[in-house]
């Protein structure tokens, strides 16, 4: 039961996000939408942390392997990709 409920939360949550992108977009550019959304998502997770009492990680392999996983996500390369053009059109 409990399963299930964190399921429905989650749901309700991804899916709502959408509506507020959507609403967000019309006040802010995109970018900076973008930042917001992840300032406030770090400071939730961090509230989260601090409530639970669960340890920051410190281990510096960790936080390689994490470094690692993110450039290799799509979001990752495509986030080189665009520096890698906007300093060709910069230089």
């Amino acid at each position: 039961m409990k399963v299930l409920l964190v399921w429905l939360i989650l749901c309700g949550i991804w899916g709502s996000s959408w509506i507020f992108i959507k609403f967000g977009l019309e006040d802010l550019p995109p970018v900076s939408f973008g930042a917001w959304r992840l300032a406030v998502a770090v400071a939730i997770l961090l509230l989260i942390l601090a409530a639970n009492k669960i340890p920051f990680p410190r281990d510096k392999r960790f936080w390689i392997v994490a470094g690692v996983t993110e450039q290799l996500n799509i979001s990752g390369i495509l986030a080189l990709a665009g520096c890698a053009a906007h300093c060709r059109l910069v230089f």
